[in-house]
């Protein structure tokens, strides 16, 4: 039961098509489809398992539900598969931290991971701090430059992140492919104190890179490679990021916020040329997503004591309906999104 539908070697790029189509038409309404869309492309590919107990829940739902229509049974399933996708979701995505929720304020915090070469990381960021005083030094006009942007952007970064071992490795990584781009000839004292510093920034983010969570954060980020269309798409993650903000601490606050304003950015020319999204709203999104997802994972196991029954799951369905509920509308967003502008490459 956990192998591909169709044999590998098989050619069935008609079929794909077709699947791509009605996938696309049943996205685009308001019956909530994101579970069979999930429970199909399960045997599609063969991976992940189907969640049995789940479905034999589903299977046992009262005929008199089943005659209220597809909306109706659809939403008494979001509220029964929610809390195991969204865990499911919340453990497939690690970002270098801990989400918990604080038991002294209530609200939610990111713990970022303990680093295990602390030595070797305080060099690489007092390499790069060093090089940028020593481009100071050498500038020797106040114009403004090309490269004005990535070192502001680096430097503030470093006094936000300072300690934090992925955000970093990210704020080199991008000032190292800016500066590249924009490095004055090495010919001059000036140049020589810019190139120096993309050495550094490089040696930087690869000694960040080795740390162990840091590495499997940047391996699951390969993973997922979000659509052009979850740009346009994003304005549907604003009810998810409003329900996390309000009951998270200021530094989750603000970073949530400082994501979903990167992530609607319009479409820069190079990304609609690329037929990608950049790397910088990639990752902003992939962080909002684990975070978001973790926080709700918290929140379904704090209410394990409730809606445990397919007659409470159909007394939820009617508070969705009228628009109640805001954990499972909440869980359901985020599922709808990753299932439809996010999927796991």
């Amino acid at each position: 039961m956990n192998r591909p539908l169709w044999p590998d070697g098989e050619n069935h790029a008609e079929l794909a098509e077709n699947w791509q189509r009605l996938r696309k038409n049943l996205t685009s309404g308001d019956e909530n489809w994101s579970f069979w869309i999930d429970w199909y492309e399960r045997h599609l590919h063969g991976k992940p398992p189907q969640d049995w107990p789940l479905l034999g829940k589903i299977a046992l739902i009262p005929e008199e539900d089943w005659e209220k229509g597809a909306g109706h049974v659809n939403l008494i399933i979001a509220r029964l598969s929610s809390p195991s996708r969204v865990k499911t979701l919340a453990n497939s995505l690690p970002n270098a931290e801990t989400i918990q929720r604080n038991p002294d304020t209530g609200l939610f915090e990111a713990i970022p991971a303990e680093i295990e070469q602390k030595t070797r990381f305080r060099n690489a960021i007092n390499k790069v701090r060093e090089s940028l005083d020593d481009l100071d030094d050498y500038r020797t006009i106040n114009e403004p430059l090309p490269l004005d942007f990535y070192t502001k952007k680096l430097r503030k970064k470093m006094d936000r992140y300072a300690g934090e071992a992925l955000p970093l490795h990210d704020a080199f990584e991008a000032a190292y492919h800016g500066l590249c781009q924009t490095c004055p000839s090495s010919e001059t004292p000036f140049g020589q104190a810019v190139a120096e510093l993309i050495n550094d920034l490089q040696t930087g983010f690869k000694d960040l890179r080795d740390d162990p969570e840091v590495d499997k954060t940047v391996r699951s980020r390969v993973r997922r490679k979000p659509h052009l269309s979850s740009v346009e798409a994003a304005d549907s993650l604003a009810p998810v990021i409003e329900s996390v903000a309000q009951d998270s601490d200021a530094k989750l606050k603000e970073t949530l916020g400082a994501n979903f304003e990167l992530i609607r950015q319009p479409l820069s020319a190079e990304e609609i040329s690329d037929e990608r999204v950049s790397e910088e709203r990639a990752n902003a999104l992939y962080d909002t997503i684990s975070k978001s997802a973790k926080v709700q994972d918290i929140r379904h196991r704090e209410e394990t004591s409730r809606y445990q029954t397919i007659v409470d799951a159909a007394d939820d369905a009617r508070k969705l309906g009228q628009g109640g509920d805001v954990l499972a509308k909440t869980s359901n967003a985020i599922l709808d999104f990753v299932s439809t502008y996010w999927p796991l490459g």
